[in-house]
């Protein structure tokens, strides 16, 4: 089938229920990340509209999006960590229209660590 019978997405005239596509692998190197900003952007273009959540302390799919994960003033580790902090403190958008990113940096490695002493991180988000 040639490339011109590839089927396009619907627009949509209102969002619905959200769908959660997660990207996971212990091993690094797989293009985790990179799948993860390209399909991202992908879907913003089609019209979705898409969080992105950045769960890795390098903070590469942040940067990948245009988000300096070192300069951010809230990430998920806040998030995680702090029972002020919403998830709607730790939303940035991004330059492409419908993608917003939660940011991560360096500071979420030592989430497991500080959690250890408190029984884990706080699950209220």
């Amino acid at each position: 089938m040639g490339r011109d019978r590839l089927p396009s997405a619907r627009p949509l005239a209102s969002h619905g229920p959200a769908r959660v596509v997660a990207l996971c692998n212990q091993k690094g190197g797989v293009g985790k990340t990179t799948t993860t900003v390209n399909l991202a952007a992908a879907l913003a273009e089609y019209g979705r509209k898409v969080l992105v959540v950045d769960f890795d302390p390098q903070g590469a799919a942040s940067a990948g999006l245009g988000i300096n994960p070192n300069e951010a003033e809230l990430t998920i580790y806040d998030l995680l960590m702090r029972s002020s902090v919403s998830a709607a403190d730790v939303i940035v958008p991004t330059n492409v229209e419908n993608l917003d990113l939660m940011p991560a940096n360096i500071d979420l490695s030592a989430a497991e660590v500080q959690a250890g002493g408190r029984g884990g991180p706080r699950v209220d988000a």
